[in-house]
């Protein structure tokens, strides 16, 4: 009982009169000037400075500052009135003016203002200029910007290029793993050695081997290189290693959403240029999307390899097609000194009646006569390798001295052969009549 009476009257108040005494340190502290008083400690705060000025070189004189927050009436704003590249040797201006983001000054149109200059913008293109040189094989490039002002704001600017040595190629190996044979593409090596080294001659050299294999039987190619360069003694060496992977074949052919397309398979097999157990030929794949093409009845082809195991061998292809509008309709009107008004109308029909055929009609007129032409293609007829083509037509010319009519028609079996020749056998009629 005495020990809690001590603490009540004598400890309690003393413990309650420190805490009020530190609460009214803090918030004076928070706030110096609060109150009618002045306090001489408190310190202003700096002001934030719009830009840096661009010193001008040479000269002696400043540019005027370029505002970063907010521009004020009295602010000039620069504009680049001239660029100027001097110093390289190797690499042309006009290859260093395309690595450049800013827009440089031009005679067209005459109309036009200057750019506007901005001195980070000439920042970022020094430095990209310096990258552009390393990846040309220049590791020691130094880039100096001379920058002069001029009344009005306008400003002039000059970069002065010292390219410094180049790195050569010393030396050049490819390993071929698994003795496969590829003497025939030394000659096309785009790198030679005492060749200066660059980024995309290196790259080209790999390339070289991912391009050649998978048109061979090697679509699992690998290619990993190194290319160690030396910038004290400037000197650069590339090991190249070459994996070439499982000959590979064909595997099964699949058309995607078939049953979702008018035209039949056997229309768009007749275009594949390769079969199921051939040797995989990456360049077919782009053979077979071009005659796809050419049949205009799709807007989109696209080839894909399926993804398979290592040790697989059968590459199965997936073919997807997306067809286009069944009609377009093409309308054509002018004028001429001899056959004064012409006109041209041409319709177009894809899928008629489904199966992939196509109907074509085309009318001009003039002055100087007419023509009509129809042309019909039926692809695969009767589920062959041969497409149906009947064409037929009229035509009238006004010739000086007699009329030329003429009526026609023509039909023919066609097939593809190889080496991109079509052969075909038919008939043809034709009825012609002059009047004088």
């Amino acid at each position: 009982m005495q020990v809690m009476g001590i603490w009540r009257i004598r400890i309690l108040p003393i413990i309650l009169t420190m805490i009020l005494l530190g609460a009214s340190a803090v918030m004076g502290a928070e706030n110096p000037t609060s109150g009618t008083g002045h306090n001489p400690k408190a310190v202003p705060a700096a002001p934030i400075p719009a830009s840096t000025p661009v010193p001008a070189a040479a000269s002696g004189q400043t540019c005027p500052p370029t505002p970063v927050v907010s521009s004020t009436p009295s602010t000039p704003k620069l504009h680049l009135r001239s660029f100027k590249i001097v110093g390289n040797k190797t690499i042309s201006t006009k290859e260093l003016e395309s690595q450049l983001s800013e827009k440089l000054p031009g005679w067209w149109p005459p109309w036009g203002a200057p750019p506007q200059f901005r001195p980070q913008d000439l920042e970022y293109d020094v430095e990209r200029l310096k990258n552009y040189y390393r990846d040309q094989g220049f590791y020691h490039t130094k880039i100096k910007p001379e920058v002069r002002c001029a009344a009005g704001g306008e400003v002039d600017i000059t970069l002065v290029i010292h390219e410094g040595p180049s790195v050569k190629v010393t030396d050049i190996s490819v390993d071929i793993k698994g003795g496969m044979d590829l003497a025939q593409l030394r000659d096309k090596w785009p790198l030679e050695r005492g060749d200066r080294f660059t980024e995309k001659n290196y790259v080209d050299l790999k390339n070289l081997y991912l391009n050649y294999l998978p048109n061979h039987g090697h679509p699992k190619v690998r290619v990993n290189g190194r290319a160690l360069v030396n910038p004290k003694k400037n000197t650069a060496k590339i090991h190249l290693t070459v994996i070439p992977g499982p000959l590979c074949y064909f595997g099964p052919i699949n058309i995607k959403n078939e049953d979702k397309l008018e035209t039949p398979a056997a229309a768009i097999r007749e275009k594949v240029s390769f079969k199921s157990g051939q040797i995989f030929n990456l360049g077919e794949l782009f053979n077979t999307q071009r005659q796809l093409y050419a049949t205009d009845l799709f807007r989109s082809a696209v080839l894909t390899p399926e993804p398979v195991p290592a040790p697989e061998t059968s590459i199965p292809i997936d073919i997807e097609l997306a067809e286009k509008k069944k009609r377009s309709l093409k309308f054509g009107l002018g004028y001429g000194d001899e056959d004064k008004v012409r006109a041209r109308l041409g319709l177009r029909y894809r899928n008629l009646g489904g199966g992939g055929r196509v109907m074509n009609l085309d009318a001009s007129y003039s002055a100087l006569g007419y023509l009509f032409t129809e042309l019909f293609t039926n692809p695969a007829i009767f589920g062959s390798h041969f497409d149906f083509v009947n064409q037929s037509g009229a035509r009238r010319r006004d010739l000086p001295g007699f009329t030329d009519r003429a009526y026609y028609t023509q039909s023919r079996i066609e097939h593809d052969i190889p080496w991109h020749f079509r052969v075909y056998f038919g008939h043809g009629l034709e009825y012609a009549r002059w009047i004088l």
